[in-house]
């Protein structure tokens, strides 16, 4: 939730939600706002054509779209507690079994860090647009 009271809600897709709606008891009342699907399925992107997925130009490789898009050079979110924040960290190295080499972007001179895929988190698809505004 932001400031502006507005939310970020990821993408699901159609049948997720369906399901997610129906275990929580369908629409509440006739005045439910409705939610827009962007996309029909998870092979097209929101807008039609071959932009990336809820952003507006082509995919970069350092702001992956998935987990499996995190590479060497991608901008990921990290933390380094429950009480802490979460930063920005470039993907440095990559280790087998899902393990990465991380540098935090505006603190490179701390010591690296090694985090699972699962301890990161992706930022937001516009995060590109946004770097470049």
């Amino acid at each position: 939730m932001f400031s502006s009271g507005r939310a970020y809600v990821p993408f699901v897709a159609k049948e997720v939600y369906e399901r997610l709606q129906a275990l929580a008891g369908g629409p509440m009342d006739a005045n439910a706002t409705t939610i827009r699907l962007a996309a029909q399925s998870p092979g097209k992107p929101a807008d039609g054509n071959d932009r990336c997925f809820g952003g507006s130009g082509p995919a970069d490789p350092r702001y992956p779209r998935s987990w499996a898009g995190i590479a060497i050079g991608s901008l990921v979110l990290i933390t380094e507690g429950e009480e802490d924040g979460w930063y920005e960290a470039v993907v440095v190295a990559s280790k087998p079994g899902g393990e990465f080499t991380l540098q935090w972007r505006d603190w490179p001179d701390l010591p690296m860090l090694l985090r699972r895929r699962d301890e990161m988190a992706l930022l937001h698809p516009n995060a590109a647009a946004a770097a470049e505004a």
